[in-house]
C-alpha cells in the first residue's frame, strides 16, 4: 500500500507568500479494516504502518476492546514512549542537523535506535532507562532534566549540548508569523470525543478541527511554558522537553505517563485516543454482528496539515527576497511539523 505524500505549495508574489495550497495524497487505511473481524483488523494494523506503528497498534487494541466489551489492554504504553523517543531522535539528530547544513552523526543515533528498539520488544526500559536518561542529560540538554523541564534555564541547553548549534540557527530565523490554536493535551477519550463529536462526520479525519478551527497537534501542545515563544526552535524545545520527561519516566522518577485512553459512547463502538511523537492519534470503530461496520483514523498529519491549519498560518504572510528562501522556510516548517509521509515544496 502507498504510503501518499503532502504537496505544499507556497504563492510567493515577490516580497511575501501570499496564499498557499496544500494537497494531501495520504491513503485512508483505515477504510481496509471495514468489513473485517477484530482479530484480523488487530493482525493487519501493524503491516499497514510504517511510521508510529506501535502507537497505531495500541490505538486499535483499545479501540477494539472496547467496542467489544473488553477491558483497555494494560501493556503497550512503554513501548510508544520509547518509539516516540526514536522518532524525536531521528529529528534532532539526522534531519534538523541536515536541513541546517549541521554535522550529522548518523552512527550515534543508529546505535540509540537499535536500543530502543529493545525498549518497544520487551515492553520495559530495564537496564536501558538508565543509560538513556544519561545521554538525554549529558548529550542532549547538557542539563539536568527536572530542572530544565521547571524552565529553570529559561530552555537554554549547556554549551556541550549536542542539540545547541542546531537551536542556536533557528533562534536567527525570523518568527512564524501567525500562531495556530493548539490542540488540548492531557484529557481522556471521553473528553475529546465530546470534543470532536459535534463536528464529527465522513470528513473529519482528513480536515479535523476543535471547536470549529483547526489546530496544532504534537510536542509544542504538551509544553505550555514553550508555546510563547513560538516560532520553529521552540518546536525543537518542545522534543527535547518530551525526551527530558522520558528520562526521568525512564528511571522512575516520575511516574509513566498515560499514553493510550479509551472509551465507548455506545454498545459497539470504541473511540481510542494515543498521544505519539506527532500529536494526538485518534481511533474509532463501529462493531456489528462480530465483524468492523465502520473504522475512521485521525493523524496527527491532518492535524497540523490542515488546510487552514498551521502549516498555512506558520507560512502565509512570510516576507522574502527570493524563493529559495521561501522554500527553505517552508521545508523547515514542515520539518517541525512533522507528517508521517514525505512531502514536496513548491514556490509558485
Amino acid at each position: 500500500m502507498s504510503q501518499g505524500r503532502l504537496e505544499l505549495a507556497a504563492v510567493w508574489d515577490g516580497a511575501v507568500v501570499v496564499d498557499i495550497a496544500i494537497r494531501n495524497s495520504r491513503p485512508e487505511a483505515s477504510k481496509l479494516l471495514r468489513g473485517r473481524t477484530p482479530e484480523q483488523a488487530l493482525a493487519a494494523v501493524p503491516l499497514l504502518f510504517g511510521v508510529c506503528r506501535h502507537g497505531q497498534t495500541q490505538a486499535a487494541r483499545a479501540a477494539l476492546a472496547l467496542a467489544g466489551g473488553a477491558a483497555i489492554p494494560q501493556d503497550g504504553a512503554t513501548a510508544i514512549a520509547a518509539e516516540a523517543a526514536q522518532e524525536h531522535l531521528w529529528r534532532l539528530l539526522v534531519d534538523w542537523p541536515t536541513a541546517l547544513d549541521l554535522p550529522v552523526d548518523r552512527a550515534l543515533f543508529a546505535s540509540w535506535y537499535q536500543r530502543l528498539n529493545g525498549v518497544v520488544a520487551q515492553g520495559a526500559w530495564n537496564g536501558s532507562g538508565a543509560e538513556f536518561a544519561r545521554f538525554c542529560e549529558q548529550r542532549l540538554l547538557d542539563r539536568a532534566a527536572a530542572a530544565w523541564l521547571m524552565g529553570r534555564d529559561g530552555g537554554r541547553l549547556g554549551p556541550a549540548s549536542l542539540c545547541a548549534p542546531l537551536l542556536a540557527a533557528l533562534e536567527t530565523e525570523a518568527r512564524l508569523p501567525t500562531a495556530t490554536p493548539t490542540l488540548p493535551c492531557g484529557l481522556d477519550a471521553q473528553a475529546y470525543y465530546a470534543g470532536m463529536a459535534p463536528d464529527w462526520s465522513q470528513a473529519f479525519p482528513r480536515l479535523p478541527v476543535w471547536q470549529g478551527r483547526p489546530a496544532e497537534t504534537g510536542a509544542l501542545a504538551r509544553w505550555p511554558w514553550l508555546r510563547t515563544g513560538g516560532g520553529l526552535a521552540a518546536r525543537v524545545r518542545a522534543r527535547l522537553a518530551d525526551l527530558a520527561l522520558l528520562a526521568l519516566e525512564a528511571t522512575g522518577r516520575v511516574l509513566p505517563q498515560t499514553r493510550v485512553s479509551a472509551f465507548s459512547p455506545e454498545p459497539g463502538v470504541g473511540f481510542a485516543a494515543v498521544e505519539t511523537a506527532r500529536g494526538l492519534l485518534v481511533h474509532q470503530v463501529r462493531l456489528g454482528q462480530g465483524r468492523i461496520d465502520d473504522y475512521r483514523i485521525v493523524a496527527p498529519t491532518e492535524w497540523n496539515f490542515h488546510p487552514d491549519g498551521a502549516f498555512r498560518d506558520g507560512l502565509l504572510g512570510f516576507r522574502a527576497d527570493d524563493a529559495e528562501a521561501v522554500r527553505r522556510r517552508a521545508g523547515h516548517l514542515a520539518l517541525a511539523l512533522d507528517p508521517c509521509v514525505p512531502f514536496n515544496i513548491a514556490v509558485d
